[in-house]
């Protein structure tokens, strides 16, 4: 059996697993993001078939327009092992960062798409440019591979306890459903070195097909076997459940919620840092409303992040901001004489009574207490 064979047997197992992906049982988060990746991997095989059936000749212009394509699976693992941890995913519009790589691809892809349609319109040496075009891309997708799987190795961390090195936490198989993830983040770091390495072979070089031809394509192969062999060993992989995972990494207060821990620990530091950079609570008419538009979050998630990390509702978190300004306000020497309640109001209370049952409840003391005590 020949290498093109090899690649022919290979499609057609990523096609079944494709299909059996596209169940109606088995359409999850999870899995969407898994036949992503399955489908990217079918893109490649694709292309090398017909590159090594001498299809495409060495200055075709499809073969520099796959080059930029490596820079699309990093994300798209990270959003798989972000969906098989937490056991869910949310779209928001920052997830649109993670596709600057591709487009910075697809703009110096242009002047190839120039040359094919125009030969001779580029002023300067196409061949060099698409020596120089193969380098970058192939050290830009292999410093990806190695960005992203250090993200994943650090929400695994999370998941053991920090007590436990990235080692142990990989050879742990307590957790059946994480075999796949943590096989692909091993093997990020793999295909990272081939194309750190073959890049800068096939740039001293000038075979057809380069040596990081085929070891793209021999990783390939061997990757979609291993994937084959965890789905078939281990079903837990496909057929997922969010009750596998670990119910510590749970808001102990939503056991139906699909938000973990992790993700709940990172837009508290987000909802953190607009209050302490941007000040909106001093705003009196701030509503939750205001808070899920600026976090593109619907607002029973961020209900759930308040109430499972802090115990607090929305109004008792923006209060505290609140009372922590007028606690500011209060110590300085120029507001000596300034009353309560109109520090109060500049702090962002509306209310004399919500502001000295908020001041009590947190503080202990009564503002004039407070401000006895500091003077």
């Amino acid at each position: 059996m020949d290498f093109a064979n090899v690649i022919i047997f290979c499609i057609a197992q990523i096609l079944i697993l494709i299909g059996i992906l596209n169940l109606k049982r088995f359409r999850n988060h999870v899995n969407l993001f898994l036949g992503a990746i399955l489908i990217l991997i079918l893109i490649k095989f694709i292309y090398y078939l017909l590159y090594f059936y001498g299809i495409f000749d060495e200055d075709s212009t499809l073969i520099y327009l796959i080059r930029f394509f490596q820079a699309s699976p990093p994300p798209f693992l990270w959003f798989y092992s972000s969906a098989i941890i937490s056991g869910s995913i949310i779209f928001r519009r920052n997830m649109l960062l993670h596709a600057i790589p591709m487009l910075i691809g697809l703009i110096f892809f242009i002047p190839q798409l120039i040359e094919t349609f125009k030969p001779g319109y580029i002023p300067w040496s196409v061949e060099e440019y698409n020596r120089w075009y193969g380098l970058v891309f192939a050290e830009i997708g292999g410093l990806l591979f190695i960005v992203y799987s250090q993200f994943i190795f650090r929400e695994l961390v999370k998941i053991y306890g920090a007590n436990k090195g990235i080692i142990d936490c990989l050879l742990d198989f307590s957790n059946q459903h994480l075999t796949l993830l943590k096989v692909l983040s091993i093997m990020m770091n793999i295909y990272a070195l081939i194309l750190i390495i073959g890049g800068f072979i096939d740039f001293h070089t000038h075979s057809t097909p380069t040596l990081l031809d085929y070891l793209d394509t021999g990783f390939l192969i061997l990757l979609s076997y291993l994937m084959i062999f965890i789905l078939i060993s281990i079903p837990k992989v496909i057929h997922y459940k969010y009750s596998n995972l670990p119910k510590t990494d749970k808001l102990l207060q939503y056991d139906k919620s699909s938000l973990s821990r992790a993700d709940a620990m990172a837009y508290m530091r987000e909802m953190n840092q607009w209050m302490e950079n941007e000040k909106p609570y001093l705003n009196p008419n701030l509503a939750l409303g205001d808070l899920t538009e600026r976090m593109h979050l619907p607002g029973h998630i961020i209900s759930e992040v308040l109430n499972g990390l802090l115990k607090q509702n929305f109004y008792d978190y923006i209060n505290n901001y609140r009372i922590e300004e007028f606690k500011l306000l209060a110590s300085k020497h120029e507001n000596g004489k300034e009353t309560n309640l109109n520090l109060a109001f500049d702090s962002g209370f509306n209310s004399k009574t919500t502001f000295n049952t908020s001041f009590k409840k947190f503080t202990g003391q009564t503002p004039s207490q407070f401000r006895s005590s500091i003077n």
